[in-house]
């Protein structure tokens, strides 16, 4: 006589159910775009053989292909060789080693790289972004304007159509270093760095051979020699020393150099290998990270990273 009633007993569980389903709606993250590539990738530690969608504050991950990310407020980045950012609606954070604008969008979009953020203050913004330090960033700008802001939001510089920036001790209590003439030859050196990561699948890829040596060619001799193939095989020895203002080094030669560079390595293809079919392709194709010096302040911490490995097919050719 005491017990609920079975219409109340029913309502009361109608309110639970309604409560849980809330709640686990609350916790749905919401897609923010799509990335793709030729060659597997990660997307919050987990691989991706092609493409997949990409939710709010993700990490995505590549490996020896660049990765496409298509946001949906109309932004558009390629992400670099070896190199990993955190996509959320309101702002990127790169960790390393490098990402191209390929067009910003038509709201000013927000980088956060090295303790600094970089916004694109005009709609349509095309650029890259290098590091592979937490207190050095090198920003080129190809059209529109990008804004460096240091801590505290104050304005450190402007960089503009065709020009180009190393903001360097970003972390130092005396206040960031920017130099405009030391720019090509980070960015060259980190394009190095990157070069030498893309070794790794020749043996899979044999085509990849030419094209990295013609890269790298160029960006030696354009340095005047100052820059090295082989000086970046050991990932945690990276912080070389690069004087500027030197006479045999013509900052504009370089910085067109690694412009040259750059659109190469954006779009390098090294998914299909001989003629293209399954028995062409290794089982066991080479993987590894490329390990960079990692971020610092910002977003929370990268999600941990693995080997990448190519999915097995057993299609016949």
């Amino acid at each position: 006589m005491f017990g609920r009633s079975p219409i109340a007993s029913l309502a009361a569980l109608s309110a639970v159910l309604l409560a849980l389903g809330a709640t686990a709606s609350a916790q749905v993250q919401s897609s923010i775009g799509v990335a793709a590539s030729d060659y597997p990738f990660l997307i919050q530690g987990k691989t991706v053989p092609g493409n997949g969608t990409l939710l709010e504050a993700e990490a995505v991950t590549s490996s020896y292909s660049p990765v496409l990310v298509d946001l949906a407020d109309g932004a558009r980045y390629i992400l670099g060789i070896g190199s990993q950012a955190r996509f959320a609606q309101d702002r990127i954070r790169l960790d390393g080693v490098s990402l191209e604008i390929a067009s910003s969008g038509p709201q000013p979009q927000r980088i956060e790289v090295a303790g600094l953020a970089l916004i694109t203050t005009a709609p349509g913004s095309r650029g890259a972004v290098y590091t592979d330090q937490r207190d050095r960033v090198s920003v080129w700008v190809e059209s529109g304007e990008i804004t460096a802001l240091g801590q505290l939001g104050k304005q450190l510089a402007k960089i503009g159509a065709g020009e180009s920036l190393t903001i360097s001790d970003t972390n130092s209590d005396l206040g960031p270093d920017v130099q405009d003439k030391r720019a090509p030859l980070e960015i060259a050196r980190i394009q190095l760095r990157q070069l030498e990561h893309l070794a790794a699948v020749e043996s899979e890829s044999p085509p990849i051979r030419d094209k990295r040596r013609e890269l790298t060619v160029a960006l030696v001799e354009a340095s005047g020699g100052l820059l090295r193939s082989g000086s970046f095989r050991s990932d945690a020895k990276v912080n070389m020393v690069i004087p500027t203002g030197m006479p045999a080094v013509n900052p504009e030669i370089l910085l067109a150099a690694t412009v040259r560079v750059g659109e190469e390595l954006y779009r390098v293809r090294i998914g299909e290998s001989g003629c293209g079919g399954p028995r062409c392709k290794s089982d066991d194709p080479p993987a590894a990270r490329n390990t960079f010096d990692g971020w610092r302040g910002g977003l929370p911490a990268p999600f941990p990273s693995c080997t990448l490995c190519r999915v097995s097919s057993t299609e016949e050719p």
